[in-house]
């Protein structure tokens, strides 16, 4: 297991942490995040992710859409992936 800091996949933990939140430690990479991200399809999704390229190979192959935000001073739309619902994961671009 690598260590945190070295980690490139931080889209599929942000996905997953959106989808089955943590109640206690939810900056924690656990065990618990890694067996729910077998979950989902990552293939031929290339890590660090591509915000265009990548989101979108996402949605085609899992039941989602990704929105995604980024902050200045107010919140804009960097790209806007569905509606609202179950279904829509909203992530902040840091």
């Amino acid at each position: 297991m690598s260590k945190l800091e070295d980690d490139n996949e931080c889209f599929k933990w942000a996905v997953i942490s959106a989808i089955f939140p943590s109640k206690k430690d939810s900056q924690r990479l656990t065990g618990r995040i890694r067996e729910n991200s077998k979950k989902f399809h990552w293939d031929g999704i290339e890590f660090p992710i591509d915000i265009m390229k990548g989101k979108d190979k996402f949605e085609r192959q899992n039941p989602y859409k990704i929105n995604v935000f980024e902050n200045n001073k107010t919140p804009n739309t960097v790209r806007f992936g569905g509606d609202h619902g179950p279904n829509v994961i909203n992530l902040l671009l840091i």
